[in-house]
């Protein structure tokens, strides 16, 4: 008897459900009629003014999957900027001599920069001033982004 009883209420409870669904499938096939109109303000749309476009590019540079090459990339052209180029004021500089062995791998150039003796071996720095090249009678020094050749002062 308790399991006719508990059958009967779930059957009475799905037919209620499916009820309930169809009830609501026909009432939105066939809405009521109204004649009450509404009137309904809407406001203009105005969209917003777009300043700038974002451009995307994809870059392909990946395998190829059927050959097993990567593509070579084009050569974009070099834009060359012009840069105003600043006066460089080289400090006072005066070459005062060489000391050189008999081999002549270890020469040592005496150089007098702002007052101070410094000696120098080719390709060296001292206060920001380096020796390109030199020999008996002269150098060539570069100061910042300047070269200047110097004779020898006695």
């Amino acid at each position: 008897m308790k399991s006719k009883r508990n059958t009967y209420i779930l059957l009475s409870a799905v037919l209620v459900l499916w009820g309930l669904i169809g009830y609501r499938v026909l009432a939105s096939m066939n809405p009521p009629k109204e004649n009450n109109t509404r009137v309904v303000k809407t406001e203009k749309f105005q969209p917003k003014e777009i300043l700038a476009k974002e451009t995307y590019s994809i870059q392909a540079n990946y395998r190829d999957p059927f050959l097993g090459t990567i593509e070579k990339s084009k050569k974009k052209p070099r834009v060359v900027s012009k840069q105003i180029k600043e006066k460089v004021v080289f400090p006072s500089v005066e070459y005062k001599g060489i000391f050189s062995s008999k081999n002549k791998k270890n020469t040592v150039f005496l150089i007098v920069i702002n007052n101070k003796k410094e000696m120098f071996k080719i390709k060296e720095v001292h206060q920001n001033v380096k020796l390109l090249q030199g020999d008996k009678e002269k150098i060539t020094v570069r100061y910042k982004t300047e070269k200047q050749t110097f004779y020898l002062n006695n």
